[in-house]
């Protein structure tokens, strides 16, 4: 597992779930941080070995790195993607918004993992999820690793089925059709909803509660 988290270092933000959950369980995973720091410290020595001046611009520009964001945004399928669009292609309000959507859902995620701590399958399919979903820079694309999650909820739960293909609706539809509807919403109106995101957000809201209330009576509850 340490072996992964190293390779993954490729794109940091594959790693936050993960990341969060190592540190909340940081006695119980030790040996994935040993593998994760043995992983990192090769793979800086071979590159700075094998590939100096490609290292040394690296280091030199991780700011610019960092920072870029000449793309379009309607292939955002984030907080930070969604909220920028929403007011008007507003890129540093998104970011904003997107860390303070990032923050709620550390938040969340510590409740996740006080109740499901001792079901890893769970908390594997969430980190994978959580960390998709409240990513500073997560592309459409990068939802197809949701497919991890998706995979583990079904084979490896005693989840309803019939809820699970709900979710999945919302994940699916919003993740194909948002990109060009947000596309065609911030040519023809100024602003967009990014409804790739908000579908990943209420599949979100569905598998964690394993279903939405039928009755007033289970909303109250």
């Amino acid at each position: 597992s340490g072996l992964v988290m190293g390779l993954l270092l490729y794109k940091p933000q594959l790693l936050l779930g993960f990341a969060v959950w190592a540190i909340l369980d940081f006695k119980k995973l030790q040996n994935v941080w040993l593998g994760f720091l043995v992983t990192v410290g090769i793979l800086m020595a071979v590159s700075g070995a094998m590939f100096p001046q490609e290292s040394r611009a690296w280091l030199e520009n991780w700011e610019g790195v960092v920072r870029y964001d000449a793309f379009d945004y309607f292939n955002l399928t984030n907080a930070t993607g969604f909220f920028s669009l929403l007011f008007g292609d507003n890129r540093a309000l998104g970011k904003a918004c997107g860390l303070l959507v990032l923050l709620l859902g550390l938040v969340v995620f510590v409740q996740f993992w006080r109740k499901h701590r001792q079901n890893p399958t769970l908390l594997f399919a969430g980190s994978v999820y959580f960390g998709l979903l409240i990513s500073p820079h997560t592309m459409v694309y990068e939802w197809s690793l949701a497919l991890l999650s998706v995979w583990l909820l079904w084979y490896r739960t005693k989840m309803d089925k019939t809820l699970l293909r709900r979710g999945l609706v919302f994940l699916a539809v919003g993740l194909l059709a948002g990109p060009p509807i947000s596309r065609l919403m911030l040519t023809q109106l100024g602003f967009a909803l990014q409804f790739g995101w908000l579908g990943a957000l209420v599949a979100a809201i569905h598998f964690y509660y394993y279903g939405w209330p039928r009755t007033l009576k289970e909303t109250i509850a």
